[in-house]
């Protein structure tokens, strides 16, 4: 074999291996921001709990209704994409009925 084609297959190798690796390793900053969205979806359903009962007359508590459905939903996902939409959710749940968030 020549050695340019040996150094060929080296180097697409190396290039290779160093991308699976990569890869495989978590980014620090994504962990953490998947955390902060988990906790906040905790903390939102608490306070969804505790302000659907104190505002059980509320005009749009329908429209808030749907809303917390589609962050409860969204919460229970692993992807943080969805996590934060589940966060938007609630959010937008608490503030229809006059309520404002605390996460």
């Amino acid at each position: 074999m020549k050695s340019s084609t040996l150094a060929a297959i080296f180097f697409t190798t190396a290039i290779a291996t160093t991308g699976v690796a990569m890869a495989a390793t978590p980014h620090h900053g994504n962990a953490q921001t998947h955390e902060r969205y988990a906790t906040a979806c905790s903390t939102l359903s608490g306070q969804w709990s505790n302000a659907v009962t104190s505002h059980s007359h509320n005009r749009r508590l329908g429209q808030a209704k749907h809303q917390e459905r589609l962050g409860q939903r969204d919460c229970r996902s692993n992807k943080t994409a969805e996590l934060k939409a589940g966060v938007m959710h609630y959010r937008s749940a608490l503030r229809t009925i006059g309520v404002r968030p605390s996460a």
